[in-house]
């Protein structure tokens, strides 16, 4: 892998996750880098359900599994792929 475009694609295959090359915004293309976006989830209904929660209140890894479930799975499948601990 030479490229973010490389990077993207290798991701995409591996995992089944989408990302964007750092290219695409400027960066330079041998620097391997990545943009995510975090939008696979209801913003409204998780945004209901934090407000719903006493503001004292962490959202913590099972609301987030709750709410938004994918995008948790995304950053985890890419953790293993990089061999990182997932959260």
């Amino acid at each position: 892998i030479e490229t973010s475009a490389q990077l993207c694609e290798e991701l995409l295959k591996d995992t089944g996750v989408a990302v964007l090359p750092g290219s695409e915004f400027g960066r330079p293309p041998e620097e391997l880098s990545v943009r995510m976006a975090y939008v696979d989830f209801d913003g409204k209904a998780a945004l209901d359900a934090a407000g719903a929660t006493n503001r004292e209140q962490l959202l913590d890894l099972e609301f987030l599994r709750t709410h938004c479930g994918r995008v948790v799975e995304a950053v985890e499948r890419l953790c293993e792929w990089i061999n990182l601990p997932s959260p």
